[in-house]
């Protein structure tokens, strides 16, 4: 007899640098209790996130490979890896839905993912064209509390489908730390497969990655801005942060008066880390571009400065910046006073997103920093926050630097 059933395939996308047992013990969780034919890992060539220098791409699809071998239900797909623009979520799974129109598909995230969703791009269209999968961990379980409206109503709908896991104590961040300094990672965390390949390339060892021939790739295509996976932002506005102000004007690209000393030093930082090699633990410009991007809305009176740190927390930014306008237009004037200044010192947004409405703008600078304009309103409703809740606050210290040296904005008695 012909089974009818549909084929039920999972998707995982993610950089995979490197491919650790946490990337596949809860997805071989998930595929149990969801009866998965078939799981598809998703490496991607060119993440939409990030400044850190991934491992060439294809050195990671080999080491997924290396590590799926013994599953005959998870496999490697090169599916993002056959462009060389930067892979978002909604792009690979309308892909997808187009060439398996016959699979029943489901996205594997982590929680934190989930709770982000809101910053991905199109992400209302994501949730409703895939059922998602959250792969809980113990030590951050989902709250539904934290979820966007329109994420508790797919929760509730039963379209968000959770799948909780015991404790894995590994991070990609601790491993290719180890593997820097030529120390052996956490017992069990890498196939003993993936760890060989790892050593024979030395795709981690610093300050050189001497990678042979066959791994390299044109144009610094490892190096790109991470993934979603990690949770990702934007729609390509991105045309708006190459163009001058609708008024005609010149960009304030100096670093004026009120944007103080510190935002000065910040300039000179960034410009010296410009010049060389990005690593994910170089956090000096990630800071120096928050510095200039608050000297930059303080300029345009933003309220309730905030900037959190995220490099510990999650893989899709170091800093995340949040700031609110009483109205349209200096929402727009704040947004646009960030990107002119980060500009006018060689950083462009990758992605702009909400500008024309201007109750949400999100301003995308890869890995480094991601940075949040609302509306008052908007931010009450969205309430960012709440979703970084455990992250360091770094927003006295950084504001502080911005206005180092700044004359007060008040006139003297």
């Amino acid at each position: 007899m012909i089974s009818d059933r549909r084929s039920r395939v999972g998707v995982f996308g993610g950089t995979f640098d490197p491919i650790h047992r946490g990337h596949v013990e809860p997805v071989r969780r998930a595929a149990d209790r969801l009866r998965l034919d078939r799981v598809l890992y998703l490496p991607t060539a060119r993440p939409p996130h990030k400044s850190r220098r991934l491992a060439p791409a294809w050195a990671r699809f080999a080491m997924a490979e290396l590590a799926l071998l013994d599953d005959s239900r998870l496999w490697v797909s090169p599916l993002e890896m056959e462009t060389d623009a930067p892979s978002f979520t909604i792009d690979t799974v309308e892909r997808l839905r187009r060439e398996r129109p016959e699979a029943h598909l489901f996205y594997l995230v982590g929680a934190d993912s989930l709770r982000s969703l809101p910053s991905w791009r199109r992400w209302q269209d994501l949730l409703a064209a895939i059922e998602f999968v959250v792969l809980e961990r113990p030590e951050a379980p989902l709250e539904h509390e934290t979820l966007a409206p329109e994420v508790q109503q797919a929760l509730e709908a039963g379209r968000i489908h959770r799948v909780d896991n015991p404790p894995i104590a590994l991070a990609s961040t601790d491993i290719r730390r180890r593997l820097a300094r030529g120390s052996a990672p956490p017992a069990s965390a890498l196939d003993p497969r993936v760890l060989n390949y790892v050593q024979k390339y030395d795709l981690y060892r610093e300050p050189t990655r001497a990678v042979p021939s066959m791994h390299r790739e044109a144009d610094g295509a490892g190096a790109g801005q991470p993934r979603e996976e990690d949770a990702t932002i934007s729609t390509p506005e991105s045309q708006i942060a190459d163009q001058p102000p609708a008024d005609g004007s010149t960009p304030d690209t100096s670093s004026s008066s009120e944007a103080g000393a510190g935002a000065a030093e910040a300039a000179e930082v960034l410009e010296a880390a410009r010049r060389k090699p990005r690593h994910r633990s170089d956090d000096l410009a990630s800071e120096a571009q928050a510095i200039l991007a608050v000297a930059a809305a303080l300029d345009r009176k933003a309220e309730d400065l905030k900037i959190l740190e995220l490099r510990d927390v999650s893989d899709f930014t170091d800093l995340f910046m949040i700031a609110s306008g009483t109205n349209e237009r200096q929402v727009k004037a704040i947004a646009d006073a960030i990107v002119d200044r980060l500009r006018a010192h060689n950083v462009k947004p990758l992605h702009i997103e909400g500008h024309a409405a201007a109750r949400w703008i999100l301003l995308d600078f890869g890995g480094d920093m991601v940075a949040h304009v609302f509306h008052r309103e908007a931010r009450r409703f969205y309430d960012l926050e709440r979703l970084w809740a455990d992250a360091p606050d770094l927003t006295e210290r950084l504001v502080a630097a911005a206005e180092d040296g700044a004359p007060s904005p008040e006139p003297a008695a």
